[in-house]
């Protein structure tokens, strides 16, 4: 699997962990989280070892608060928040 839509499902920081600690979505290049409840759950993406390939993550309408947002637009990763 490249991409995963998961936008607008009710995903709240324990789902995001998840999604983004499994070791079978390592290879997504496009993952979608909008609408989401997603807090500092998105904070995994300051780890270059998470989700190597990850070209693309839309976090838009989440309330990741503005500290996690600056550290993972930081890493050089394309994430829109």
């Amino acid at each position: 699997m490249r991409r995963l839509d998961l936008s607008a499902c009710g995903i709240g920081d324990p789902g995001a962990k998840a999604l983004f600690a499994s070791p079978h979505l390592q290879n997504l290049v496009e993952v979608r989280l909008d609408y989401n409840s997603i807090k500092t759950g998105a904070n995994a993406l300051t780890d270059p070892t998470v989700m190597p390939r990850l070209g693309e993550c839309w976090l838009n309408l989440n309330s990741i608060p503005e500290v996690s947002a600056a550290a993972i637009k930081g890493t050089g990763r394309w994430v829109i928040i």
